[in-house]
């Protein structure tokens, strides 16, 4: 999965959040990075469970970034049901984030890089 979360490493990070299911923003003090999730035809992937260290003043210089492999998520919605782990590690602390996707059991979701 080429997911883009490289393009976090190096920069500080100031802030997180995800202003709704689809979007995930990291600030940083060269400006947003943005991540969309996107489910294929019958499946919904959406971002959960957002965790971020207190950055202070002076933001966190992200040194990793990765996201783990789909696994089984047991209280999914649909026929199949799976979530995979962000970890963005930081200065300041670790940024851990769930990505989510429901689907009938044929389509797949992914998170992308905002271009």
């Amino acid at each position: 999965m080429d997911h883009g979360l490289e393009k976090l490493i190096g920069k500080t990070i100031t802030d997180v959040e995800i202003p709704d299911e689809t979007t995930l923003i990291f600030q940083t003090t060269d400006g947003p990075v943005k991540y969309y999730s996107s489910g294929d035809c019958c499946a919904q992937c959406f971002f959960d469970e957002l965790e971020v260290p207190d950055f202070g003043k002076s933001g966190g210089l992200c040194s990793a970034a990765d996201l783990g492999s789909w696994e089984e998520w047991p209280e999914g919605t649909d026929d199949t049901n799976e979530q995979c782990f962000g970890k963005v590690d930081t200065t300041a602390g670790t940024i851990t984030f769930t990505l989510r996707l429901n689907h009938n059991g044929y389509y797949g979701g992914e998170m992308s890089l905002a271009e």
